[in-house]
Parts: C-alpha cells; sequence; structure tokens
C-alpha cells in the first residue's frame, strides 16, 4: 500500500474500482510475508481518534443515539469506552468486572446505557457509573430494546424470548419459540415495531409486540439452504430502514425478503465456510453490509430488490461486528486486534463534519499508486520486459490477482539494467538510421528499376504485333514512344550496375574496419 508521509491512511486494493481507504496503521506487507521468530507485530493506530484502541480486543462498537459518540467495549482488562468525535478523543474509561458483548444505548448521549456480559450479567450505567446488574437465568446471546414501551428483549441459551419492562422493574412471562433449543438474534423493525427472533435450528419468528406472541414464522433452512460445514445458526437479522424488508444470516448465506414473501427477493452467498455474522443497511447510498469474520462485502440494492456487488475486502484481523451511521462514508469494526479498525469509503457518502480534512488527504491518495512497503506490483508484460521470466514459479515473484509481488531491490536492479540494454538499443537503430541516408541504392531495387523502364510486358508487345495498324512499326519505336529516347544501351547499363556493386563492396569494408 501507499500512504501519505506522516499519515496512516492508507488505500486497500480491491479487485474493482470501489476505493477503500483504511483508516488503522499496521505493518503494511502481503500476506505471504511470515514475520521473523520472537519479532513482536507493531501495534496498529488509528489516525482518526486518539486513543482509538484497546488493551488486547474490541468486542462490540456503536455510535450514541446523536451520533456524536462512539461507545465500545473490550478487554484485557474488561473495559468500556467512549469517544468525543467532536474532540477526536477519548471522552472516559471504565474498567468492569467481566467481559461484555453487546451495548444499548438508550439515551441520546451515554445517560443511559445497558452491557450484556458473557457471565450471565446484565448491567445499567449512568454517566458517574456502573447503576445496577443483575443476572439471566441462562447465558445470554442477544438483545434489543422497544422504545415505544420500554422493554428490553433477550435472546438466551434457551428457547425463549424473554422480556423485561423497564417501567414496571419486572419480567414477563417468556415466550415460548418451538423447534429449536437457542434463540440467537433478536432485531425491532423502526417503523411497526414488528420483532424478529432467530433460532439455532434455521428459523427465523416473527412477534407481534402488543400481544407478545408468534405471527409468522420462516424456515430459512428450506430457502436458503446453507452449506452443511457452516450449519444453519441463524446469526443475524437487521430490519430495512423502510421497516418493509429484513435481511436474514443462515450459515454461509444471506436471505432478503419482503414481509409480505416467504420467498426471497435476493440471496447472497460467501463461499468461504464461515457464517455470516453481522448485516447492516447504509441508507443514504441503499447499499447494504454483510460479513463473516474474515470478509466484508457491500451491494447495491438495485430498484427491482436485487443485489449487485460493488467490492469485498478482507480486514487484517477478525471482526466481530461491524458500526455506521448510514449517512456517512466511515464504518468502524470491533476485532480481534487492538485498534479499532476504521475505513473510508468516499463513494458512499462524504466524510462527517468531525473529519473533513479526510477528503484532502483520500485525494492526494488517489494520485498516488497502490503498492506495499518494500514490494512492487508487476504486470506480466512487464516481467517479460524485464527478462525475469525464469523467475516465475519461484518466491521472488508472488501471484497477486492479475500479476506479481516483487521485492523493491530486486525490481530496481532489474530496471536499471533494462534501462541501459534499451538505451544501448535506441543508440543502434539511431546509428543505423543515420548510415542508411548514406548508403546507395540496394542493387536489387537499382536492377528492378531498370527492368521497368526497358522492358514491356510481353502480352501488351504481342498484342500490338498482331494488330495490322502496328504490323510494319519495329519495337524500338514503341519503347521510345512509351519511355523516350533510351539513351543508354544494355551494356552501359550493365556497367552501371557493376559500378555500384563495387561502390557497396568498398563500403562494407571501410564500416567493418571503422566499427
Amino acid at each position: 500500500m501507499t500512504a501519505i508521509r506522516g499519515s496512516s491512511i492508507r488505500e486497500i486494493p480491491t479487485a474493482s474500482d470501489f476505493k477503500i481507504y483504511s483508516l488503522t496503521s499496521s505493518t503494511v506487507a502481503p500476506s505471504f510475508v511470515k514475520r521473523r521468530k520472537g519479532a513482536q507485530k507493531k501495534t496498529g493506530v488509528s489516525s482518526v481518534v486518539q486513543d482509538f484502541e484497546f488493551p488486547g480486543s474490541s468486542s462490540y462498537i456503536t455510535y450514541s443515539n446523536d451520533q456524536r459518540l462512539i461507545i465500545g467495549v473490550g478487554n484485557y482488562p474488561p473495559q468500556m469506552r467512549i469517544w468525543e468525535l467532536d474532540e477526536l478523543s477519548m471522552l472516559l474509561q471504565r474498567n468492569m468486572d467481566s467481559e461484555a458483548k453487546k451495548i444499548l444505548n438508550l439515551d441520546d448521549d451515554y445517560g443511559k446505557m445497558v452491557l450484556m456480559h458473557y457471565d450471565r450479567y446484565i448491567s445499567f450505567h449512568d454517566k458517574g457509573k456502573g447503576h445496577f446488574r443483575f443476572r439471566l437465568p441462562t447465558y445470554g446471546r442477544d438483545m434489543a430494546y422497544l422504545d415505544y414501551s420500554a422493554d428490553l428483549l433477550f435472546t438466551l441459551a434457551a428457547p425463549q424470548l424473554l422480556r423485561l419492562s423497564l417501567e414496571e422493574g419486572r419480567f414477563y412471562a417468556p415466550l415460548e419459540l418451538p423447534n429449536c433449543t437457542e434463540s440467537l438474534c433478536v432485531d425491532v423493525a423502526p417503523e411497526h415495531k414488528l420483532i424478529c427472533v432467530t433460532t439455532n435450528s434455521g428459523l427465523a419468528h416473527f412477534v407481534d409486540p402488543r400481544s407478545f406472541e408468534i405471527v409468522n414464522t420462516l424456515n430459512l433452512v428450506s430457502v436458503l439452504e446453507p452449506s452443511v460445514e457452516c450449519g444453519i445458526e441463524s446469526l443475524c437479522a437487521k430490519f430495512h430502514p423502510s421497516g418493509m424488508k429484513i435481511a436474514i444470516g443462515c450459515g454461509d448465506k444471506l436471505g432478503y425478503f419482503d414481509l409480505r414473501s416467504k420467498k426471497p427477493l435476493s440471496i447472497v452467498e460467501f463461499f468461504s465456510d464461515l457464517p455470516v455474522i453481522d448485516v447492516q443497511f447504509h441508507e443514504d447510498s441503499d447499499s447494504l453490509f454483510c460479513t463473516d469474520s474474515r470478509n466484508i462485502k457491500v451491494f447495491d440494492i438495485t430498484d427491482d430488490n436485487d443485489f449487485k456487488m460493488r467490492t469485498s475486502f478482507k480486514p487484517v484481523k477478525p471482526i466481530n461486528n461491524i458500526c455506521m451511521t448510514g449517512k456517512d462514508g466511515l464504518v468502524f469494526c470491533s476485532s480481534q486486534d487492538t485498534a479499532v479498525l476504521g475505513y473510508y469509503m468516499p463513494e458512499l457518502g462524504i466524510a462527517p463534519t468531525w473529519i473533513q480534512s479526510i477528503d484532502l488527504i483520500v485525494e492526494e491518495l488517489s494520485q498516488q499508486t497502490v503498492v506495499y512497503d518494500n514490494f512492487k506490483f508487476v504486470s506480466h508484460e512487464r516481467i517479460i520486459e524485464l527478462g525475469a521470466e525464469s523467475l516465475l514459479g519461484t518466491k521472488l515473484l508472488r501471484p497477486y490477482m492479475n500479476g506479481f509481488y516483487m521485492d523493491v531491490k530486486l525490481f530496481n536492479k532489474l530496471n536499471s539494467k533494462t534501462r541501459l540494454s534499451f538505451m544501448e538499443e535506441y543508440m543502434r537503430k539511431k546509428k543505423e538510421e543515420e548510415l542508411k541516408l548514406d548508403l546507395p541504392i540496394n542493387e536489387e531495387e537499382e536492377d528492378k528499376e531498370l527492368l521497368e523502364n526497358t522492358q514491356i510486358d510481353e502480352r501488351f508487345l504481342h498484342a500490338l504485333q498482331n494488330d495490322e495498324q502496328f504490323k510494319d512499326v519495329k519495337l524500338q519505336d514503341i519503347v521510345s514512344a512509351t519511355f523516350g529516347e533510351q539513351t543508354e544501351t544494355d551494356e552501359a547499363m550493365a556497367d552501371k550496375v557493376e559500378a555500384n556493386k563495387r561502390k557497396q563492396r568498398s563500403y562494407g569494408m571501410l564500416r567493418s574496419t571503422t566499427f
């Protein structure tokens, strides 16, 4: 990759023309480069927000409701961090007793937050400290907030959907989910508040929030047919901002459904033997982001509700979730790396007001070549020009897309030799062109010219002799009438040709002694 000096923003090479810029610095080297034993990997540092990282890794990140804060949880030690975007710095850090897996923001800022922990605890936090916590009857999987009734919804390692009333401070009777052993993901439609709950058996149940009863069930296994290696668990579901469509993952496939039909509008397959773990809609560009732990894919939603793939890229570390506002080109990912991964995609939207300077950096980056540090990308045609065909198939040339990666030092060495050979070839051709200007006419060309000027087509002469009008006309008269008076005899012409031959032989001897 390439970057501006003093900046960690780098362009990510992709197979399409869709531009993606990484906002996190890291060791910029191809995947085939192995680190030496005992060498420590450099910690990535975000160029967007100061201290935008965790000591170990990040588990989950999200925006606040007013989109002026980013809230994240990670380890180790288990902690929660909040970054203020207007100041581009960390606002607070709060250590916790156990690691959290998800955050729900109940207020516009960070005044009311709910955290789900891996050890079955649910904790409530305000601006000052942790306020209260309680324990679920079994391990929690996911949670969602039903804002119109102030209810929290929990999926568990059990075939149930729990409902906690924050107004009354008590649980309602759980909703029993049939034909499954665990409930995995829960999401609430932003418009009509319909609830979607997915299970480990590949079923998606739709629940009416008023009666808290199942109104419809979708069998994802029979519709999407996920691969056996990835399983049939449905780990993610997300309603479209309009509330009339939903994207649901099942194994390594993602289905896009209209709520009025059980047939999918479109199906996405990852071909990576990894389950789809998160899906998000980008509202302004009408795009869809879906990801497994290793790959992020971006699709355009066409007018006929089909998916058109825009790009796909692989983060430097396995990711846990993706976070975006849907109104700009910034995308953040929690991952197994210390730094929170950030990406900027100008085609999805302009940069937000708190980081408008990134557009100037991206504009300068677009004028540079995308290469890796200490490696040069060369095409197959360039390999032939460098005379390095013998290196094909060796470790010195690593295949990548439609070309190869070569060490920069080796490339510079071959390129310098090639430039010298090109210069020598150019000088040789230039001298030959100058010498050709002084050379006499070629012997064969001269003989051909003499024949064209002294001979007439036999068929033409035969036709003239058979014509009664030209019966008494001699051949010499025809030649003179056609080409003019012949001033030289055949013997004179032969002498001229022989003189030219001698002149050429003498010039060739002179040239061999001079050069």
